[in-house]
């Protein structure tokens, strides 16, 4: 006898129909964070001699970058509460890493889950703009640990 489990994370969702004005609930990694990023990592570079400015041959990366709302539970009290989940890592590959290299990436993780659950109705207020909040802290909180970490993501 087999036992078939699976993860409330593997559901694929549905998409949010009822936004008027999609701005709230747009992912702005690719286009908008991705820049913004940028322009951080080479202020800190110019704000801090100790980071070495120059040229490196591998540059900083942007992975994932997706936000979701997901539900607590399927059953219960919890079955309409949800709670946003965002997946984000920033990685550059080391200058020094060959073919050999056991773990050739440094990795800054940047995912993130909302502490309390809320329900669906909370989040949809005022088109989903708790979702931008979500969103736009989540970045600027990632923003600054990536700064934080340039002498780990340059090291080598």
């Amino acid at each position: 006898m087999a036992l078939n489990t699976f993860d409330k994370g593997d559901l694929k969702g549905d998409k949010l129909d009822d936004v008027k004005d999609r701005k709230h609930v747009r992912n702005p990694v690719s286009t908008d964070y991705v820049g913004k990023l940028s322009k951080e990592i080479n202020a800190a570079l110019q704000a801090r001699t100790e980071l070495k400015p120059g040229a490196y041959k591998n540059s900083v990366m942007v992975a994932g970058g997706s936000a979701t709302l997901i539900y607590e539970s399927l059953t219960g009290d919890e079955a309409n509460l949800y709670k946003m989940n965002t997946e984000l890592t920033i990685y550059k590959r080391k200058e020094d890493a060959g073919m050999f290299t056991i773990s050739p990436f440094v990795e800054v993780s940047c995912n993130r889950v909302s502490e309390k659950a809320l329900p669906l109705e909370d989040w949809a207020k005022d088109d989903y703009v708790m979702v931008q909040q979500w969103v736009d802290e989540t970045l600027d909180q990632c923003s600054k640990k990536v700064v934080g970490a340039l002498p780990d993501l340059l090291a080598s």
